[in-house]
């Protein structure tokens, strides 16, 4: 889904005295939680601390989403370090507007890169980083269809398809400059989009860069119910939505966490409250490999917000209540 970008507004206030002592072989195995699914949240205009006390939950993850398109952005430091102190980690989605995936592979913004990778690596703590997300999507330049799509001719293996070889090229270069720059607190994950229906090409299987260059396994996928958003859609439950997908990324590893990446359902076609009740019934039942979601809360092609209604904020409230769903940094209550 296309973004625009949101900045979470931190209250600086009730800092918590939160340390990082992992060492930096087993960091990022720590930040996996043995049980339970972190919480976590897409918010705009919205102080977290107001939010939290909104859903009764304290909420692990808080993801916003960088744009770049001058190469003079910077990782927000700041924001990251006042939200470790409130008790979160951060997760961004980073988002090269006018990148090709080819300019990536020939090293045009490597400046940039290292750059971040740099900012990433004096932070010190867990950072959560999605780049290029929903790649198998046909709306980002990223795109595997807009880097070659499914032709066998015009970049690398003739037998793989040049889009998602390409994008996974992409990914390997990024992560290999991040590694070199010492930025080994980064969390890598990668998160493709449900379906696009472009092709078998375009299967998210062919996107994976391997297990060296991943940490966690993320989706996006979203209830549309019958909104005029996408001709066709109907309303879907959470498992007949996720149950697919699932297989499929535990035959891409066996072993590594799954993420919700982007999720939420509309409240146009049936019960919001009963889908968000089920939702996470289900997901500690069937899908124990989800170890953290990302509740996208803002109004955008339709209310994807948690209190599009109070029965639904409700819902939201008494779901959290269930300790399976984490509200806390791995190994800090």
């Amino acid at each position: 889904m296309k973004r625009h970008l949101g900045i979470v507004f931190v209250v600086l206030c009730f800092l918590l005295n939160i340390g990082w002592s992992a060492g930096e072989s087993a960091l990022k195995k720590s930040v996996i939680p043995k049980n339970g699914c972190y919480t976590g949240v897409y918010i705009e205009s919205q102080f977290i601390k107001d939010f939290e006390d909104m859903v009764g939950k304290k909420i692990t993850i808080v993801m916003n989403y960088s744009h770049i398109n001058t190469g003079t952005e910077d990782l927000p430091v700041s924001l990251m370090n006042a939200l470790w102190k409130l008790g979160h980690y951060s997760m961004f989605t980073l988002q090269p507007e006018t990148w090709t995936l080819q300019e990536i592979i020939d090293g045009k913004y490597n400046t940039f890169i290292k750059k971040v990778a740099k900012q990433s690596a004096e932070f010190g703590k867990p950072l959560f980083l999605r780049w290029m997300h929903e790649m198998n999507g046909n709306w980002y330049i990223w795109s595997g269809e807009k880097n070659g799509a499914g032709k066998l001719d015009g970049y690398g293996d003739p037998k793989k398809p040049d889009g998602p070889e390409r994008y996974v090229d992409a990914w390997r270069h990024i992560y290999k400059i991040f590694e070199k720059e010492g930025a080994k607190n980064v969390i890598w994950v990668w998160c493709p989009n449900d379906e696009t229906h472009l092709g078998e090409w375009n299967n998210f299987e062919n996107y994976y860069p391997g297990d060296e260059y991943v940490d966690w396994l993320g989706i996006d996928s979203y209830n549309w119910g019958t909104t005029s958003v996408i001709p066709g859609s109907r309303w879907k439950s959470f498992s007949e939505m996720f149950s697919p997908l699932y297989s499929r990324m535990e035959a891409i590893n066996k072993d590594k966490p799954f993420m919700i990446g982007e999720f939420a359902t509309t409240e146009t076609g049936g019960s919001k409250p009963d889908w968000i009740k089920d939702a996470f019934v289900q997901m500690k039942k069937k899908f124990p490999r989800f170890k953290a979601f990302i509740w996208f809360s803002i109004y955008k092609e339709t209310d994807w917000n948690l209190d599009s209604s109070e029965e639904s904020l409700d819902a939201f409230y008494d779901a959290m209540k269930n300790p399976y769903y984490l509200g806390h940094i791995n190994g800090v209550k």
